[in-house]
């Protein structure tokens, strides 16, 4: 039988990551695999084709290997080999989407001896030089993939240079969010109101939204004309800073501004696409709004500042290629004020259908090595002191609980960002 196993951050809420899981787990099944998807982080499951996956949270995969003891690491692999049902007569392949299931998936490939490829999906990596080892052998076999040939200088450091980079990106299909639904946090909408409708999509907690808040407030407050800003999306319930908090404590000073925040949302209603004057996104969030022909800002994932506008003055969604061209206050107000997009002709570079984007990532598996030769992620260690703390507790009360002690300390910090939180005076 042919297994085809997806280690991934989360499946729960909603995201470009989460979109790409769900389209890549169909496509496989449609390819004749049975299809399998773990992952570590509970939360509701928006995505209707990855509710069936719920079984599949172990809550210990939200913590790298290295933080368990060798017994117990042993159990959650085990856990995941019970369920897949693996025999030495399958195909499996095993794919892994974040730098802490890529830890996961290799140990869990050695286990059944079979093949594991990486493809991030995210934007930032945290790794040590050990770790980065880990990495540039997976590279090196033809067994890491990134979205974007940044990605590679961001995991491995500004020195770093490989031959043809290109060969190592792949593109995660993830455009399929909006649909003609009805959502009830929209029903009551007079967009006609408002001179301009503004949106953003995507998570709250991604880089560029301060400059969002910053930049939209600079720019409304040179504007008497009414405007509706929505915010979609939110942000992973552990963030330590309240971001809609903090969105609201800036909007409540802006006398022409009426602000929106539906969270998730999925899918998004198309109602709400056509009455966008402009937004601002980044990676897949920009190509949904493009795609739905909505003028789009596209924000750098890097340093979370404006690259251009899609389809008019740039062609790139997450990292830019040339220096930056306008705050973000200034390029508002040239697209809104000034017929900035009258200077360009828009041309959208259209790429392949997702069952060929999907049939790539086949194609890169067959040119990695083909030898079952496997990285000991185990020699990872982490003796920093609060890392070593962290590993105490995980192995004596469990994840769960040290989730717990995490959200409660998390809590307190928003407590404290939000001015409200007062700790206990020195004697």
């Amino acid at each position: 039988m042919k297994k085809y196993i997806i280690l991934t951050g989360t499946i729960a809420r909603m995201g470009g990551a989460q979109m790409y899981v769900s389209n890549k787990a169909k496509y496989v099944k449609k390819k004749g695999w049975q299809e399998f998807v773990f992952s570590g982080d509970r939360g509701p499951i928006l995505i209707n084709n990855l509710q069936k996956y719920e079984r599949n949270i172990i809550q210990d995969l939200d913590e790298a290997p290295q933080f368990y003891s060798r017994k117990n690491r042993i159990k959650i692999i085990e856990r995941i080999v019970k369920i897949i049902e693996a025999t030495p007569k399958d195909d499996i392949i095993i794919e892994s989407n974040t730098i802490v299931s890529a830890y996961w998936a290799e140990l869990l490939a050695q286990r059944i001896n079979c093949k594991h490829c990486i493809f991030l999906l995210g934007e930032e990596f945290r790794v040590t030089l050990s770790q980065k080892e880990f990495f540039k052998y997976k590279l090196n076999r033809n067994e890491l993939s990134v979205i974007k040939e940044r990605s590679l200088k961001i995991l491995f450091g500004e020195n770093f240079s490989i031959e043809n980079p290109e060969q190592y990106v792949l593109v995660a299909p993830c455009n399929n969010v909006v649909d003609d639904v009805q959502d009830s946090r929209f029903d009551n909408i007079q967009y006609k109101k408002y001179d301009h409708v503004i949106c953003s999509l995507g998570r709250l907690d991604k880089k560029y939204i301060p400059t969002v808040i910053k930049g939209f407030e600079k720019f409304a407050q040179n504007t008497k004309d009414r405007i509706l800003y929505i915010f979609i999306g939110d942000q992973p319930e552990e963030y330590p800073i309240d971001i809609p908090e903090k969105i609201k404590s800036v909007f409540q000073e802006l006398d022409n501004v009426t602000l929106l925040l539906p969270g998730y949302v999925f899918p998004i209603p198309r109602s709400i696409m056509k009455n966008i004057d402009l937004a601002i996104a980044s990676s897949g969030s920009a190509a949904v709004l493009a795609d739905e022909g909505v003028t789009t800002i596209t924000m750098d994932g890097e340093d979370g500042q404006p690259i251009g506008v899609l389809g008019y003055d740039t062609q790139e969604r997450l990292f830019r290629t040339e220096p930056q061209k306008f705050e973000l206050s200034d390029l508002m107000n040239e697209v809104i004020f000034n017929d900035y997009l009258s200077r360009f002709e828009y041309h959208i570079e259209k790429g392949l259908d997702d069952d060929a984007y999907m049939e790539q990532h086949f194609d890169f598996i067959k040119r990695s090595k083909q030898s079952k030769e496997f990285y000991n992620v185990e020699l990872f260690k982490n003796n920093r002191p609060k890392l070593l703390f962290k590993r105490i507790f995980i192995n004596c009360f469990g994840v769960f609980w040290y989730r717990k002690l995490s959200e409660n300390v998390h809590k307190r910090c928003k407590l404290i960002s939000k001015g409200k939180f007062e700790g206990k005076k020195k004697k």
